[in-house]
């Protein structure tokens, strides 16, 4: 068995088992789903700030890591007509891989849409900005460099 299927089943299983943990499910599989491997995945969590995202989209594309190698996805608590377009307008121009992920507006639940995007990811590597954060050119690939067993890696925002 290749290397990405297997790192496909670990990330099924542990997705599962996090379901079981945490929300005391019941859970019985009978089937294995194999999913692409990304280095990493970059989480933009967004309320209403199309304006914010399409300039991060733009730094994204700057990146000095190749953008085949991690996915975005977008956690949006609510959903805003005008950040599906954008979204939308990006995925089709295919330089990115963007997945968009909301939830109903129902107040504050940024928290409920992170997890979501969590269980959505495919790549054993989160990497989460907020949605009025532009990476710098080197952002991702610093993470990727600075990937150790049982470590977190944290910044702040530079004014």
């Amino acid at each position: 068995m290749s290397l990405l299927k297997l790192n496909a089943i670990v990330i099924v299983l542990l997705k599962l088992t996090l379901l079981k943990y945490f929300f005391n499910y019941k859970l019985y599989v009978s089937f294995v789903i194999y999913l692409p491997m990304s280095d990493a995945t970059l989480v933009i969590s967004v309320y209403d700030k199309g304006r914010e995202l399409d300039l991060i989209f733009h730094a994204l594309t700057k990146q000095d890591y190749s953008s085949t190698k991690f996915e975005i996805i977008i956690a949006e608590d609510g959903e805003n007509a005008k950040v599906s377009e954008l979204v939308e307008r990006w995925q089709s121009k295919r330089q990115l891989n963007i997945r968009h992920i909301t939830q109903e507006d129902k107040g504050f639940r940024k928290n409920k849409i992170l997890n979501k995007a969590i269980m959505a990811s495919a790549s054993l590597y989160l990497i989460f900005i907020d949605g009025d954060c532009l990476p710098h050119p080197e952002f991702i690939s610093a993470h990727i460099s600075n990937i150790e067993p049982n470590t977190v890696l944290c910044g702040r925002r530079v004014n």
